[in-house]
């Protein structure tokens, strides 16, 4: 795949843990309530590798985007 499909699919990907952590948040709220704490922690736990996951990604795209958009590949290999 192109850039573009491949931004597409992290797009998509970002999409789907957004919602899905917006389902995680809202078991743990219905599960605190209900005093499940077991259940809380399982949620929680789902919750944070989310978190992390989309920390990474954030990073990665800022540290690309950062990138020039072009490298003078002459001074890389010259000759």
């Amino acid at each position: 795949p192109d850039m573009s499909q491949k931004a597409h699919l992290s797009s998509d990907l970002v999409k789907r843990m957004l919602d899905e952590n917006q389902q995680l948040l809202l078991a743990v709220m219905e599960n605190q309530a209900k005093g499940k704490q077991q259940a809380c922690i399982t949620y929680l736990r789902k919750l944070h590798e989310n978190l992390l996951m989309l920390g990474t990604v954030g990073d990665a795209q800022v540290n690309t985007a950062s990138l020039p958009s072009q490298i003078d590949v002459s001074r890389v290999y010259p000759g």
